[in-house]
């Protein structure tokens, strides 16, 4: 359900992170509506992971869409704008785990 994604090499450490409530495989809503996306990361031993979301390879950062403090994306007003693949992206240190995409498609 998810990709492990090393962002230096020669690590032997443990990774320990991982997704509690992964992102859903599709979701289908309509324009103007208030949308929220789960995520939830695994508390590992080093604590919460940073958790980002990505949008067709785009980092998701604007005041309509952003994450709140559990890891779930929020979206405030849905435009068509919105649809594509989303992927959630848990770091910790110099590890990252990619959810699955996470199509988000406007009836």
């Amino acid at each position: 359900m998810f990709s492990e994604a090393s962002l230096t090499s020669g690590s032997a450490a443990t990774l320990d992170l991982g997704f509690n409530i992964p992102p859903p495989i599709k979701t289908v809503t309509v324009e103007g509506s208030r949308l929220l996306i789960p995520c939830e990361p695994i508390r590992g031993e080093k604590g919460l992971p940073n958790v980002t979301w990505t949008n067709e390879e785009s980092l998701v950062n604007e005041p309509r869409r952003h994450v709140l403090t559990n890891g779930t994306l929020l979206i405030t007003e849905v435009r068509a704008s919105d649809a594509g693949q989303y992927r959630c992206v848990l770091r910790q240190g110099t590890r990252a785990v990619l959810s699955a995409p996470a199509g988000l498609v406007l009836a």
